[in-house]
């Protein structure tokens, strides 16, 4: 199977994109493909945006973070940062990752993480691992929306001009959000 694949959404006008990021994250000699400019994975990537469909994509790695145990910086290179920056550049509506133990929602960024008219929105949705990371005291780049110490999962409704998305917190848990977020023209 392969460790990259896109798919329709249903009969909806999304399309899903799903990536490894792990070559350039994960131990040293760990056998994930490749997100160099000219491996299959990112040759896969560009074509995938080259749709007239709206995308939203997966990876794991955060490309923003205000986790301190997966601050920014660990985004700022490899797989996570280029696939940011392709996804960015290509179109792409919007962008859910996990790997921070914690959640948070970036509105609609620029490629450096600076809130901007038109740009791309990230969630990081860590939130049902085996621990949390604790927020940092003055993030750069600042969430629009974080919480930790909530164990939930965030459920994505895909509509024709935009995706809803909704922190759905586990029995008993703290945290809530919900974000309309419209796609990029």
């Amino acid at each position: 199977a392969a460790s990259y694949y896109a798919y329709d959404v249903g009969e909806s006008n999304w399309r899903a994109i799903v990536l490894n990021s792990v070559s350039t994250e994960g131990p040293a000699g760990n056998q994930a493909p490749s997100c160099a400019a000219d491996s299959p994975q990112m040759a896969f990537l560009i074509n995938e945006l080259n749709t007239t469909k709206n995308t939203v994509l997966f990876w794991h790695h955060a490309r923003f973070s205000a986790g301190s145990d997966h601050p920014t910086s660990q985004g700022a290179t490899g797989c996570s940062n280029t696939f940011y920056e392709v996804a960015h550049d290509n179109g792409a509506d919007l962008v859910v990752q996990g790997h921070s133990h914690l959640y948070e929602r970036y509105d609609s960024r620029d490629k450096t993480g600076t809130k901007v008219t038109g740009g791309l929105t990230s969630i990081v949705c860590g939130t049902g691992g085996n621990s949390f990371d604790t927020l940092q005291a003055l993030p750069s780049p600042t969430p629009d929306q974080a919480f930790t110490n909530a164990w939930g999962v965030c459920k994505l409704t895909l509509n024709t001009n935009n995706a809803q998305v909704d922190f759905l917190p586990a029995p008993g848990s703290p945290g809530t959000d919900n974000a309309t977020v419209a796609v990029r023209p």
